[in-house]
């Protein structure tokens, strides 16, 4: 899979806004290194707030979801700094969400050129 999103509901908004600040001003050049050693090409993060407040991930890389055993498998402090953030800001721990696979499936992926497909193209 190349790329994949995932939603979590936010318990404690102002942990969060003040995490990312955190991150984008001081931790941007680990992020970075992080996510490149993990095969990541992309990632983002948005702010939903209707119809609930939820904190979406959305991952792109040549196969998100090793990425995300890479990262998982890592042990490096940045990576529990992080799943320690989305713990306090969601109440998941987004290593448990994956112990029994990917919490994520693919439905439909609409292509502009290739038309609608139930997998990446």
């Amino acid at each position: 899979m190349k790329s994949m999103a995932l939603a979590l509901p936010i318990k404690d908004k102002e942990a969060g806004l003040k995490a990312m600040q955190e991150v984008m001003e001081n931790k941007s050049d680990i992020l970075h290194n992080q996510r490149r050693a993990h095969g990541f090409t992309r990632t983002k993060v948005f702010y939903q707030t209707k119809p609930q407040e939820m904190v979406i991930f959305y991952l792109e890389g040549d196969n998100v979801l090793d990425s995300i055993s890479k990262r998982h498998e890592d042990g490096h402090d940045f990576e529990t700094y992080l799943d320690g953030i989305v713990k306090d800001v969601t109440g998941h721990s987004l290593k448990d969400l994956h112990l029994d696979g990917h919490p994520v499936e693919l439905l439909m992926d609409w292509h502009e050129e290739k038309g609608v497909s139930a997998s990446h193209h």
